[in-house]
């Protein structure tokens, strides 16, 4: 009966609480036009609904009917302000960030407080490790990814030359090889090949969604009580913590004793991670969490991007005669270096179609601001608002791309060639998969690398095609998330080069 009570006692501050907040936003967006459904406090949850299943068209719609200005669409916990037109995305992109912050707008959307706790969001110090040591180090590291690369296909891909094996459950293959070949990277060997861990930090993505769709829904001033009962992320972190401690043990020991040569700086992401921790003052549970953090960002968005790959190449075998051509001519005369990776031009550019013609979100270049931004066309946003950028709808622009609906494996190697600098990893007004401006993805060279790596490795080995009479399956989506569709399954066969 206790229970019971106390569950209507919280359903009942719950309700209350969303019509005030539902009241007061409106207010202040107002002036703002509304795509999707009426903007009227409890109303908007019809746009809502509607969001979640066909967020798509609604982008569609807001974006041709508002191009170059400003409209929002309702989420389930707040109001997104979608910015379009390049002269707004840029000064968008502009903002300083006493202006608008990215990890405010990613704090909201991924509901960070109360799904991995605020600690995270109030310095996540592995970004700037991201961007400068990971980045620089790829060269270095090169050899032990393209070799967990090898082992990995090999383990998880038991296919025969003279034969196709069906692979029903390719994505999953998938998240396992990434997680093995990033965390060769993020933590080393033997870790990097520890089930338990590498189920963990799967695993992680999927737990912290699942917290995300239980979140949105809870009123802001009774998020910290619901977290109590939503800990499944956080419960991820600590198991992997138990594992991880005998390696940070170790490294924290080799700053301790100065067993390191100072002079050498550290040795490798972990290294570097800890050289961060300690200098803020942080305990060996910070390192994991931020490891835990790099894992998120890391795996299933860079397997998705394989998934789609194979997709695509299954979909246009026209292409892999001169893809192959490519990777051979590069790899007989310097091998498997990350120098190398950056001469595959062709297929960096069928890589950046599928991405373009992808994604893993409809919506990109988040900011929050924190003072009211007033836009060149007089468009006002007050304070504490999300902004975003409607990514999809870029990519398929017929005045950014030429014949935007047909996939081009050589768009960009043909860019290239006309003196457009259009790189898998590069960001751009017209290209917005990795973000934009000082915020775009601090990883996006690291996961260029390795996507390509792995895409190459793949072209040379095994020969992969679509069940008979099967075509490429269109995407999923639910809200503004677009997920490949798996129902569709791959044969395999392995080749000789």
């Amino acid at each position: 009966m206790e229970d019971i009570a106390f569950l209507k006692w919280l359903g009942t501050f719950a309700a209350v609480g969303l019509i005030w907040a539902c009241g007061r936003r409106f207010y202040r967006l107002r002036h703002i036009p509304t795509v999707g459904g009426p903007s009227l406090p409890i109303l908007s949850y019809l746009g809502v609904i509607r969001l979640m299943h066909d967020a798509r068209n609604m982008l569609h719609e807001g974006y041709n009917k508002h191009y170059g200005s400003l409209f929002k669409v309702a989420f389930p916990n707040q109001w997104f302000v979608v910015v379009t037109g390049d002269k707004l995305i840029d000064e968008l992109r502009r903002l300083p960030d006493d202006v608008a912050l990215f990890k405010d707008a990613i704090k909201d959307l991924l509901e960070l407080d109360t799904t991995i706790g605020p600690a995270f969001h109030a310095d996540p110090y592995h970004i700037d490790v991201i961007r400068t040591q990971l980045t620089r180090g790829i060269g270095n590291a090169f050899p032990s990814l393209y070799n967990e690369i090898e082992d990995a296909f090999e383990e998880l891909l038991p296919v025969y030359a003279n034969q196709w094996t069906v692979v029903d459950d390719m994505l999953q293959k998938l998240q396992r090889i990434t997680a093995r070949v990033s965390n060769r990277a993020f933590v080393g060997m033997p870790i990097c090949r520890n089930n338990t861990y590498l189920d963990l930090v799967i695993q992680h993505t999927m737990d912290i969604a699942w917290t995300r769709k239980r979140m949105i829904l809870i009123p802001r001033f009774l998020k910290p009580l619901a977290a109590m009962f939503f800990s499944r992320a956080l419960n991820d972190i600590n198991q992997g913590h138990e594992l991880l401690l005998p390696v940070l043990v170790e490294r924290r020991n080799k700053f301790d004793n100065q067993e390191k040569d100072p002079a050498s700086g550290p040795s490798d992401y972990l290294d570097c991670l800890m050289e961060a921790a300690l200098l803020r003052g942080k305990g060996l549970e910070s390192v994991t969490q931020m490891i835990f953090a790099t894992n998120f960002a890391a795996i299933h968005t860079s397997s998705n991007s394989m998934m789609y790959f194979l997709y695509d190449v299954a979909a246009h075998p026209d292409c892999i005669p001169s893809l192959r051509e490519e990777i051979q001519e590069v790899v007989r005369d310097q091998g498997w270096t990350k120098d190398a990776v950056g001469k595959l031009l062709k297929l960096d550019s069928f890589m950046r179609e599928s991405q373009r013609f992808n994604g893993t979100s409809a919506i990109s270049v988040m900011r929050k601001s924190v003072k009211g931004v007033t836009f060149s066309n007089g468009q006002y946003v007050p304070p504490g608002v999300v902004m975003v950028v409607p990514a999809r709808e870029i990519h398929f622009d017929s005045r950014v791309y030429d014949n935007p609906d047909v996939f081009d494996p050589l768009r960009f190697y043909t860019m290239r060639a006309n003196g457009v600098n259009e790189q898998f990893a590069n960001t751009s007004t017209s290209y917005v998969a990795f973000g934009l401006g000082k915020h775009a993805c601090p990883g996006r060279f690291f996961a260029s690398c390795e996507l390509k790596a792995m895409a190459a490795h793949l072209l040379l080995h095994y020969d992969w095609k679509f069940e008979t009479g099967k075509d490429r399956p269109e995407n999923r989506w639910f809200a503004v998330s677009v997920m490949p569709d798996t129902d569709v399954e791959l044969l395999f066969k392995k080749r000789e080069w």
